[in-house]
Parts: C-alpha cells; structure tokens; sequence
C-alpha cells in the first residue's frame, strides 16, 4: 500500500466528512503577509471542483470572538494553528497541536519560536530549527525552515472532529509545503520520501493521525527576494509518524573535520567541504580541551586550566563560535560550542566531529 495517504491526498485525506463542509482557516495578519496569501491561492485552486469548503480569514495572534461561518467539525489550518488559539477556533488549534508528536518550541511570552522538536522513547530529542537571514521587526527571512503537516481525528469538547493543518516555523515553510501538497510530482517525491524514513506496514491508520515534518531551503538571500516568482527549493522528509507506527526521525548528519596545530600555539581548522578555519592560540586551547576532554570541560575546569573568570570563559567561548560559525551551514544546529547549564560544561555540538592531528 506504501504511504497512498500523501499520494492521494486530495481524493482521501480531503474526502468529504459527516458533520459539514471543511473550514478552511487562513491566517490573516498584516492583511496577509505576501506568502501565506500565495500559499491560500495555491490552496483555493486544487480545492476547486473538490469537496465542499468554506474559506475563513481569522486574524493571526489576537483576541477574536467572531464565529465561523459553518461549524468547526472539519478545519484545515494554513499556517501554525497555534496562530488562532484566542479565536473560536482555538479548543480545535490546541488540541491539534498538544497532541502531535513534535513539540513546536515557542518564546516564553508565548509568541512563536523557530525550532520544533521531536523526541525518540529513548528521550533523544532531535530540535529542528530554521536559519534566519535577517530579521525586520517581526518578519524573518530564513533560508532554511519546516513545515508540519498534521492530521488528526478525535472527539473535541464533545464533538467528533476531523482536522488538517498546513503550517511552518515561518510563512516560507507554509508556502513551500503547500506547494508541494497541491503539485503532483512533488507531493509524489514527499511520499517517496516519507516511504524511506517509515516505510508502511499493516496496521497504520493515518486517518486516524498522521504527521510529516518536511525541512525546505532556498539557495541564500538572491533567490528568496525572488522567491515568489521563481519559487525554486529543495524539500526534505525529516520526521513522520502515524498512528499504528512508531515515530521515526532522520538522523542528525555530521560534519567531520580535523583541527591541525601550527607549531605556534595556534592552528587551522580543516572540515570536509568548506575552507579552512585559522584558529588563534588562545581560541585553539580552548576547543583543543572540547575535543580531547570532552567530561572535563565543565565551567569551572576551563576557568581553572585556562585561568580565565567565568566571563572572560563566556567571552572566549563566544568569540570561539563566531569563527566556526560557518561549520552550521545547513545543519540543525546554531553554535558548535554549547553550554549544558544542567551540567555545567560545554561541549561541542553532536553534529560537529572534530579530531586532532
């Protein structure tokens, strides 16, 4: 059978549903930010000549007390449900998001993060998180980002419900993953992919639930400015899991690189397919002790082998990532050196390998 649920996602996944027409919930924000409005078009003509649907604007992160238009038995989010949680919507959005499988990783004020997270039975947490380029106020232009696709079907406050939602850390990811949902051959290589990362067996009900975590990037700043005309991207699975199956995450790639010494108290970092890192003496000690004694870098031991107080370690350590800044190009992760302030240590970051010559 494989993964026919993505395949034909439009004929099973849309099929018309007991309790009405589906409500199709489109964030409106700043009267549309550009790319969610493309992705609603997108949206509007494959549902044309489909099922019965019901287009609803609802304002993005405000109080809303407006009722939709038909009842919310049916809804499909464009964008993080999360976004209409003070809306009537809302009991429907928290109960999508509360019971998914990755845990979007928001700002402690509430508003919306830029990583979302999976985490194994074995507890090994594997946090994807978009790369910003720049940030205006409070609209980000990333490079690299991830759209979820969630489906789930449940009683909500007493009512049997069938959701959807199309949503990413920013609107690139909504945009990008509703392209592909609404082109054929795209949404044919989606499930070519998720097929790879959890192939199918008897017993999986995706009716039931299903999730799909998809990584999306555009070659750098030129082509996002661009991006609406030529909406050129790659897309890649990094997550699924479906109700009957066990969750399934891609493992986290690794970049391996070899730090070589000078003679003079400094050195050059050498990683796989990307140029070399010149590493100042006092910069080389300290990322020559995260290699070599990785249990032993706890915050007081580096301020004591390095006879440095707490904030010039801090200093060190800052001035430490910024040169090996570029190592991150398109991994997860945002510093090579990263403090676990649980332990008290840094330690370099599980997709960085680096040995000494």
């Amino acid at each position: 059978m494989a993964h026919e649920w993505i395949a034909d996602f439009w004929s099973t996944t849309l099929a018309p549903q007991p309790g009405g027409p589906w409500l199709i919930s489109v964030l409106r924000d700043f009267d549309l930010f550009i790319r969610d409005a493309r992705a609603y078009d997108l949206l509007k003509d494959r549902l044309r000549g489909g099922p019965d649907a019901v287009f609803w604007f609802v304002p993005a992160w405000t109080v809303s007390a407006r009722k939709p238009p038909v009842p919310p038995r049916n809804v499909i989010f464009l964008g993080r449900s999360k976004a209409v949680a003070s809306s009537p919507l809302g009991p429907l959005a928290t109960w999508l998001e509360t019971n998914a499988c990755g845990r979007f990783i928001d700002k402690r004020d509430g508003r919306p993060g830029d990583s979302v997270q999976y985490s194994l039975r074995t507890g090994e947490p594997h946090v994807f998180t978009c790369h910003e380029l720049e940030r205006h106020d409070q609209v980000r232009r990333c490079d690299r980002d991830y759209g979820v696709l969630l489906l789930r079907r449940g009683r909500v406050q007493g009512d049997e419900c069938c959701l959807r939602a199309i949503g990413g850390l920013t609107t690139l990811a909504t945009l990008c993953l509703t392209a592909v949902l609404c082109d054929d051959e795209k949404r044919a290589e989606l499930a070519r992919q998720v097929e790879a990362l959890l192939p199918w067996r008897p017993g999986m009900r995706p009716e039931d639930s299903a999730e799909v975590c998809v990584k999306f990037a555009v070659d750098g700043g030129e082509a996002l400015e661009d991006f609406l005309n030529q909406p050129v991207f790659t897309f890649e699975v990094v997550a699924v899991a479906v109700a009957g199956g066990e969750l399934a995450v891609q493992a986290a790639p690794v970049r391996e690189g070899t730090l070589v010494p000078d003679g003079k108290g400094g050195g050059m970092l050498r990683m796989t397919g990307l140029p070399d890192i010149e590493v100042s003496p006092a910069r080389f000690e300290l990322l020559k002790r995260l290699i070599e004694a990785p249990l032993d870098c706890t915050v007081a031991d580096l301020c004591r082998n390095l006879k440095l107080d707490e904030n010039a370690l801090g200093k060190r350590v800052h001035d430490l990532n910024t040169i090996l800044q570029p190592l991150l190009s398109r991994l997860k992760d945002r510093l090579v050196v990263q403090r676990d302030r649980k332990a008290h240590l840094y330690r370099l970051a599980k997709s960085i390998r680096i040995t000494l010559k």
